[in-house]
């Protein structure tokens, strides 16, 4: 389901000045898809983006705007990208054969978080006997918001990629300093609380603007 304004600003004030890990874990407990910290940091990071990827579609659009950098003549242009949807029903538990590959969680990467040897200790925890670059592109499928791309300038045809929990973070920590500014207007304006307009629908919410004479 969608997520609604209190829901964005809780998850912004939770998971602000976290490392990403942590700061994953806090937006899937604050926006309701996992019951508690220490569970999300159970749940591997496919998991993740795709719990926070079906919100994310739901709030703000399947379709993202993002801005990538050619490989081939390294020109930056705006691309578009789809945000899968495909959350699964639990935590993911790891394999028990020690050479099956697996996905890490979110609590394995927060523990090698600045580690020197974070690459190393990761590909020897999920890897097992699988190829690295078969977990890499395994890790790429279940994580990111990929889209074909042509650069004008080169010609060149490329996939945009960007991770599903960092753009969601991007997207929250965007929209919830403009809510609360719009929060500041009208609780001036009408003398509302922060829970009764963060409670209004977003159409609503952009005509009391207008009305404050603070509205496009």
């Amino acid at each position: 389901m969608p997520w609604s304004a209190s829901d964005v600003v809780s998850a912004w004030e939770t998971a602000e000045g976290l490392i990403p890990a942590e700061r994953t874990a806090a937006l899937l407990v604050a926006l309701g898809l996992a019951p508690d910290h220490r569970t999300a940091l159970e749940y591997d990071v496919g998991r993740a983006a795709a719990l926070l990827g079906t919100g994310l579609a739901e709030t703000f659009g399947e379709t993202v705007e993002v801005v990538v950098g050619c490989p081939q003549c390294g020109g930056l242009l705006q691309a578009q990208a789809t945000v899968p949807r495909s959350p699964q029903p639990g935590p993911t538990a790891a394999p028990t054969d020690p050479e099956t590959a697996r996905l890490p969680t979110l609590g394995e990467l927060s523990r090698v978080h600045g580690r020197p040897d974070a690459a190393a200790t990761l590909r020897h925890w999920c890897a097992g006997h699988t190829e690295p670059g078969t977990v890499l592109a395994h890790l790429a499928e279940r994580t990111m918001v990929q889209g074909p791309v042509v650069c004008p300038d080169c010609e060149a045809v490329f996939d945009a990629t960007l991770d599903v929990a960092a753009l969601s973070w991007e997207r929250i920590s965007t929209e919830a300093p403009r809510l609360l500014a719009d929060v500041a207007v009208l609780a001036s304006a009408f003398g509302w609380s922060e829970a009764e307009i963060l409670g209004l629908s977003a159409h609503r919410r952009t005509a009391y603007l207008q009305l404050a004479g603070a509205g496009p």
